[in-house]
């Protein structure tokens, strides 16, 4: 059975089903529910330049799943959570969250649960990449 590392970007925790820039953006859509301007979600999805945010931008429009507002000289973004696909966006930014409520009910199941457990390093930094392992250290009950 392979590990969570085997089949996982600790950064990047979505990649696995959506690897372009579009699941970056969709992601950082899918956390809020403000009107973004593109150069916004750029920064916010600390991947990709402009351009490529603003052609991911474009074919999201595109297919619907995003929302264009014009707002001169600006245009506005936001996830439209009327899509069918909207759910799944959804799910792909809580990820993360997943992975860790999986760890906590691993520790929780164990005979001698730990009395503390931390991650550390680039998972929780969220800066790692598919070769990243996840430190996590574990404090046992006292003997």
């Amino acid at each position: 059975m392979p590990s969570i590392r085997d089949i996982m970007n600790v950064s990047r925790t979505y990649s696995a089903v959506a690897p372009t820039v579009d699941g970056d953006v969709l992601v950082v859509l899918a956390k809020t529910t403000q009107p973004l301007t593109g150069r916004r979600i750029a920064r916010l999805a600390q991947r990709g330049s402009v351009a490529a945010v603003a052609k991911a931008l474009n074919r999201l429009v595109s297919q619907g799943l995003v929302l264009r507002q014009d707002a001169p000289p600006a245009a506005l973004y936001t996830l439209n959570r009327q899509h069918v696909a909207a759910p799944t966006v959804e799910t792909m930014a809580t990820i993360r969250t997943e992975l860790l409520d999986r760890l906590r009910h691993a520790f929780s199941s164990w005979s001698t649960p730990p009395v503390h457990a931390s991650m550390f390093g680039s998972a929780a930094r969220q800066d790692g990449d598919i070769d990243s392992d996840i430190d996590i250290f574990l404090v046992a009950p006292p003997a």
